[in-house]
């Protein structure tokens, strides 16, 4: 019995795989003994509801204290409720175990949030998973895929912001040809700013020499982002297992989510 986190930045892909990752499961173990997170289907038949997490919350206080130490001035990344919301899954998942529920996977978990060391250390271990599956791909795949990704829950680019932003994004991209380069740069235009870019200004943009991004950043100059790699290794340290998983553009999907799947079935001692 596994609670299964799948994680990494925004743009490997874990939105698309989750749900091929739990039916290929469902298919192997059976639909009764695997739950995912986030749930699709109607409200009805979803195992956590509204009512299931402050069920969950009022029977163990103990992760209101939790989430309380999580958000110390310190250490605070992320807002009480979003605590609150990740340990209310995770003990809905292992209460799920007494039920018959052999995988729970979770796309919504400790690493959806900009975790630190110090949290892992203070968060009690059922609060954690089993095992996480890393996804993770290169550069120019992660930006294409947050580029053409129909999700809109962002702020607009206005004014000189638009070009900063889209010059970045063509430092990652420089590579590609130019054809779809410039179609990625129309596509950015739509998708984060306002307004979208005017033909002129993507000659301008493609015209205009790319500027080399910093290797790396200290943590005092950016903001801390999902699976940083202090906090996955605390993550191990704590004894939680680690697979990292390739998604990039030249990988299978099909080969993805066995790979997935097949790391799954290997820490409940099982084979398909």
């Amino acid at each position: 019995m596994m609670v299964i986190e799948l994680a990494g930045a925004g743009g490997v892909g874990k939105s698309t795989l989750a749900p091929l990752v739990a039916q290929r499961l469902r298919d192997i173990l059976g639909s009764e003994k695997v739950a995912a997170l986030p749930e699709l289907g109607p409200r009805s038949t979803r195992l956590w509801t509204r009512a299931r997490r402050w069920s969950w919350i009022a029977r163990h206080p103990r992760a209101l204290w939790a989430a309380r130490r999580a958000c110390a001035p310190a250490i605070r990344t992320a807002k009480y409720s979003s605590w609150m919301r990740i340990f209310s899954s995770f003990g809905i998942g292992r209460w799920l175990f007494g039920r018959g529920i052999e995988v729970v996977l979770i796309d919504q978990g400790v690493l959806r949030l900009p975790l630190l060391p110090a949290h892992v250390q203070l968060l009690p271990r059922h609060l954690l998973p089993d095992a996480v599956l890393h996804i993770v791909a290169d550069p120019v795949t992660i930006e294409l895929r947050r580029i053409w990704r129909n999700k809109t829950k962002h702020r607009r680019l206005e004014g000189e912001a638009r070009f900063a932003k889209a010059g970045e994004s063509l430092g990652i991209l420089s590579g590609l040809p130019a054809e779809e380069l410039r179609a990625a740069m129309v596509q950015f235009g739509k998708q984060f700013c306002n307004p979208p870019f005017i033909d002129s200004e993507i000659d301008e943009l493609l015209s205009a020499p790319v500027c080399a991004l910093p290797v790396s950043e200290t943590r005092g100059s950016r903001s801390i982002r999902r699976c940083e790699p202090d906090a996955c290794a605390a993550l191990r340290g704590r004894g939680v297992r680690w697979k990292e998983i390739d998604n990039s553009r030249t990988a299978s999907m099909a080969d993805v989510v066995e790979s997935c799947v097949q790391e799954v079935l290997a820490a409940l001692g099982r084979t398909a």
